[in-house]
Formats: structure tokens, sequence, C-alpha cells
């Protein structure tokens, strides 16, 4: 019998550079906790929802670096001649023993993530299979392969990127460190005009 792996889902790891005046910057917020806002999980987020704009500038140097990374997704994961930007992004902190449940994100076509501090104790990040079970039918399982398995785990580092589609439910461990987890996360939508006017699917009213 011969398998033919179709329809696979990209998850993509980039090494990225945070300048010490923006890692100050996004430091700001971490020392003050009333810009926290309770999430579920136990977990907070960043009161401030538009982290690249409003407190890094969509000229700064990270801004800059995601933006390629994104284009290349872009280019060579979706085959597009596609425009994607970051809409909203915003801080994750996770104290000990929060985590993040599962989830995914609307309104959203990929959907990124930076570590700014983070160990091995902190919490992984899990990615679950879209369908989580192969057939609806319960039954043991006896061997794990690349088919039949529900989620994969990273165990993320500091400045690393991970772009992934917005679709895709993910989660993170509980922090089982003292030390407070932070993260940068964002969504992208496509801006200008795309689509084609003669199938009937043009959107040319994106600013």
């Amino acid at each position: 019998m011969k398998a033919f792996d179709f329809f696979p889902t990209p998850i993509t790891i980039s090494d990225i550079t945070i300048l010490p005046e923006e890692l100050e910057k996004l430091m700001f917020f971490y020392n003050d906790q009333s810009t926290w806002v309770l999430n579920k999980g136990k977990n907070y987020a960043s009161v401030e929802t538009d982290i690249f704009r409003n407190v890094l500038g969509i000229k700064s140097s990270l801004v800059k670096q995601v933006q390629t990374e994104i284009d290349v997704f872009c280019e060579e994961i979706m085959g597009e001649e596609a425009s994607l930007t970051p809409t909203q992004s915003w801080l994750n902190f996770n104290p000990t023993s929060s985590k993040h449940e599962k989830h995914f994100h609307t309104n959203s076509i990929i959907s990124g993530v930076i570590y700014i501090r983070t160990n091995d104790k902190t919490g992984n990040i899990n990615f679950h299979k879209p369908f989580e079970k192969f057939n609806m039918i319960m039954n043991k399982i006896k061997t794990y392969n690349k088919y039949n398995f529900e989620h994969v785990y990273f165990t993320p580092e500091p400045c690393q990127l991970f772009l992934f589609p917005s679709f895709l439910n993910h989660s993170v461990n509980k922090n089982e460190s003292e030390v407070t987890r932070i993260s940068l996360a964002f969504n992208t939508f496509y801006s200008g005009s795309f689509g084609e006017v003669d199938k009937l699917n043009m959107v040319d009213n994106l600013t």
C-alpha cells in the first residue's frame, strides 16, 4: 500500500532579533501590571491591543522582520500574490501555574507569536489537529503516527517567531516555573485589493 500525504497544515519557526530599545518598550508592560487584563486560563494580556503600531511603530526592526516572514509564508506556503499585514497585536503574560486554553483566532488569515521570555518549564505550545480524531469512532491506538496523533507540541525559545493558520487550535501548558512567560501575539488580514473581477470575488475596499 502506498500512502499519499495531502493537505498538510504548516507551522513555521523563525529566529528573530529584538533590539534592546524594543525590548525596553515591551518590558514596560510587564513591569506595570496595571496594564494587564485577566484572560481565560488565569493568564493575562496587555490592555494595549496594537503593540506593533502604537508601541513599537511599523518602521521598527521587529515589525519589519515580522512582515518579511509573513511575506515569505504567503509566497512559499500559501502560494499567493497576497499582501497580508498584521492587524491586532498584544502581549501575553503567563505567571506561575497559568496556561492558555485551547482556542483559535477569528477574523485572521495567519496568526503568529513572538517569544520574549520563556524557558523549558514555562509551558509548551500545543497545536491541535483540526479533526482531532481520524474518524468518529473511539478506539485504542496501538501505535501513534503522523496520521493519527491529535496534537504536536514545541518548547519555544526566546526570540523565536511562530506562524500558523489562524484556524488552527492551539494551547499552552501550565507554567511550572517561577518565571513569568512573556509572548507577543498578532493576527493578520489582507490589505488593499484581492480577488478577481471576472470571478465575482473582488474585494477592494480594504485599507
